[in-house]
């Protein structure tokens, strides 16, 4: 899911993550997570993360997501992604298309649209 509202890179759930065997690395400098509904949670303080690689068709990245609990996503991809990667979106032909100058570099990725 991309979220325009997530100020954050990029987040992972955590049982998601322990389910799919990801290691999680501990962050140096732990952070408070201001949930979607701008309430401040305890129980989201972000303090681990995980590094992997991202797939979605031909578009392929290695990722730095931050680990919390999500309510309806296994990741969620913010504002930060969204405007490194550039990517042009499709509404009503539900697809991605990666052929901003960065995908064209960075992430072996083809400019043609990703059905979603």
């Amino acid at each position: 899911m991309t979220d325009t509202r997530a100020e954050g890179k990029g987040f992972v759930d955590q049982s998601w993550a322990a389910s799919h065997e990801l290691s999680l690395k501990k962050l140096k400098k732990p952070f408070g997570l201001e949930v979607f509904d701008e309430r401040d949670a305890e129980s989201r303080m972000i303090t681990h993360y995980i590094e992997t690689r991202l797939r979605t068709e031909d578009h392929c990245e290695k990722i730095k997501l931050f680990v919390t609990q999500l309510a309806h996503y296994p990741v969620i991809l913010g504002i930060p992604w969204l405007k490194k990667h550039d990517l042009k979106i499709g509404f009503a032909s539900h697809t991605f298309t990666f052929d901003s100058e960065y995908c064209r570099k960075h992430c072996n990725t083809p400019a043609r649209p990703t059905k979603i």
